[in-house]
């Protein structure tokens, strides 16, 4: 008969050695920390200090008498030697100019960490894994030949850099955007009532960057592999806020244009579309107005039929290009338009994609209407409006009734109720 104090004892004393090599690494604390000890730490120098440890584990296990254990505990000191051996071994065929490669990669990044976990995160997976992870292997993978796969330490110093860069990164990224969110809140980005206070279009690019950077778009549960979910994090807590900051970065990053400029084209509709389109009470401007100038920007205009047997392109333009102007023409003898339609606005094309009153045919297709009267009367005359690009309907825009309030709370957005 054994003491259960006495067993809970043993079980203890066998768990410390059997993963005390495995607890020796002491985090960097600091992203600058860890970028010191890359460029200081040598791998012989460490794997000689392991193999000590390694050996002094397997002493404290092997000194434990047969006669103390109960066979379950037996088996569990088994388990542990043979786990301490085969990690022995692959420090033994542990490839040094692995390390040092790891180390250089690690030591080349940049001391800023925004920038350094931007560029970490834009690292292709294949040279990811033959650079920064040569010798991580990440948790539950067996070991391999030319790895130090198993060996704890190795692995903490790999989770610890990305851990460490991860966590300043997204505290300043997450700092950076409460600091401006006032002034992301405006258009195109925000579907507001007002829209005097619009962004730029330079700063797009800026604001998708930022976004991404805090995850959005990254959907699903935590990667279980430490490194993997400190580049991959989302910032962003809960389903409601990572839509919002995924809308968002997308629709920044579509207009930005990085990747494919963007651009615009408004189309009219054929003469027997606009036929039948609802009019809201108003006559139809094609029965008065026989030609239209379109602009936009103030560049030059250009002149169309208005009665039109097929959908037909009447003006083309960039995301930024404003103050469009639909100048309508009774006659092309005529001088002087007979109304006159304008949209002053930075964002003209967006203010029309966002207009809430659209017609739809029975195929579904969305009709954009445009309200113009003389003397005479008042008319509406439809327009189509097509991107380029793959924007968020106009429904999914953000407006007053739902734009959230938003904090940092735990290291997480999170928004507030």
């Amino acid at each position: 008969y054994q003491p259960d104090a006495l067993m809970d004892y043993l079980a203890s004393y066998i768990a410390y050695w059997g993963t005390y090599p495995d607890q020796v690494y002491v985090s960097a604390g600091t992203w600058e920390g860890f970028l010191a000890r890359a460029g200081q730490y040598k791998s012989f120098q460490i794997n000689s200090v392991l193999l000590a440890i390694y050996v002094k584990s397997l002493e404290g296990l092997q000194q434990l008498e047969e006669s103390l254990l109960i066979p379950s505990l037996s088996a569990l000191k088994n388990q542990y030697v043979l786990s301490l051996g085969d990690q022995m071994g692959l420090l033994n065929q542990f490839q040094s100019a692995d390390a040092e490669k790891m180390f250089s990669a690690w030591t080349a990044l940049p001391a800023d960490p925004l920038e350094a976990y931007r560029l970490l995160r834009a690292v292709p997976e294949a040279d990811l894994k033959h650079s920064y992870l040569a010798v991580y292997t990440g948790p539950g993978k067996d070991a391999g030949a030319h790895t130090a796969a198993g060996i704890g330490w190795w692995n903490s110093f790999v989770i610890d850099g990305a851990s460490l860069l991860s966590r300043r990164a997204g505290a300043a990224n997450m700092a950076r955007l409460m600091e401006r969110i006032t002034q992301y809140k405006a258009f195109p980005l925000y579907n507001g009532a007002s829209r005097q206070d619009s962004l730029p279009l330079s700063a797009m690019g800026e604001i998708a960057s930022l976004f991404e950077a805090l995850g959005a778009g990254i959907a699903g549960p935590e990667s279980a592999d430490p490194v993997a979910a400190a580049l991959s994090r989302n910032f962003f807590q809960g389903a409601r806020l990572q839509n919002w900051a995924e809308t968002l970065c997308r629709i920044a990053k579509t207009i930005n244009g990085a990747e494919k400029p963007l651009s615009w084209t408004i189309y009219q509709p054929p003469a027997e579309a606009q036929s039948r389109l609802p009019s809201g009470g108003r006559l139809r401007a094609i029965n008065r107005f026989r030609y239209i100038e379109a602009s936009a920007g103030g560049a030059a205009a250009r002149m169309s039929s208005t009665y039109m047997n097929e959908k037909t392109a009447i003006l083309r333009g960039d995301p930024g290009e404003g103050n469009l102007s639909f100048k309508f023409y009774k006659t092309s003898r005529d001088t002087l338009p007979g109304a006159v339609v304008s949209i002053d606005n930075p964002w003209a094309a967006f203010a029309l994609y966002l207009q809430k009153d659209r017609a739809a045919d029975d195929q579904g297709n969305g009709y954009i209407p445009l309200y113009l009267e003389d003397e005479a009367g008042k008319y509406v005359y439809h327009i189509q409006l097509e991107f380029n690009g793959e924007l968020p309907g106009p429904a999914s825009w953000y407006t007053p009734e739902n734009w959230p309030d938003i904090m940092i709370s735990g290291g997480m957005i999170r928004e507030r109720r």
